[in-house]
């Protein structure tokens, strides 16, 4: 189903870029603080925020002289952080009493998003607006110790197949930002909320089923090519 969306979205991509007025590609990088819901359950575990780098590709079509779709490509890690004190086993690791950990899941996500802007001249404000499909490509966990100073006991490798871990995730990202013309090429920087629908993983023995939410900042630019 999820590869059926992926690729329904893809479609849409070129289909829409067939028709545009205006198309532009470019890049972008940013900062993400990603953590995890769990709204069915109620147990002590605190999940702590994690923060990232992400990085990928932007595409601009132009379907209006205020609205457009804004496909994009991007690598982000998406996880979260366990207060130090947790007892239990992650992943199939044994966390040691006192230790902390911090999950991280490497991603490829592909949003489409509905963007309109307020000024088409010059400097100008836009927000957005979409779906998201991401996959899975593999993650760590890391186990940490605080004496004096935090330090790593280890990194070790999660087999995402072997926890049961959903590779696929459908989500959605609204968000803002501001972007100024410099030559032919236009920069950017914006703020974005991302959140999965689907559980991606359930913690053994306590059951919370969680699914990622993220906050994050980017900047790049955009070059267009008609």
């Amino acid at each position: 189903m999820k590869k059926a969306i992926f690729s329904a979205a893809m479609f849409s991509i070129f289909a829409t870029a067939a028709n545009a007025q205006t198309f532009s590609i470019g890049a972008k990088v940013g900062s993400t603080w990603n953590t995890v819901s769990a709204p069915s359950f109620s147990g002590t575990i605190d999940f702590k925020t994690m923060t990232n780098i992400n990085f990928g590709l932007v595409g601009e079509v132009g379907l209006t002289e205020n609205f457009s779709i804004q496909p994009e490509i991007n690598y982000v890690q998406k996880g979260f952080r366990l207060n130090e004190g947790t007892d239990l086993t992650l992943f199939g690791v044994n966390l040691p009493v006192g230790a902390s950990a911090v999950t991280a899941i490497k991603y490829v996500d592909v949003p489409i998003l509905g963007k309109y802007k307020f000024n088409t001249e010059g400097a100008g404000f836009y927000v957005f607006a979409g779906p998201s499909v991401g996959y899975a490509t593999g993650g760590n966990l890391e186990t940490h110790a605080k004496v004096i100073i935090d330090f790593n006991i280890a990194s070790t490798p999660i087999d995402l197949d072997a926890v049961n871990y959903k590779r696929w995730e459908v989500g959605a990202v609204v968000g803002g930002g501001v972007e100024l013309p410099i030559g032919r090429a236009q920069l950017f920087a914006d703020v974005r909320y991302s959140h999965g629908f689907n559980q991606v993983y359930e913690v053994p023995i306590v059951g919370a089923k969680v699914t990622n939410q993220a906050f994050g900042l980017n900047v790049g630019f955009k070059v267009p090519f008609n």
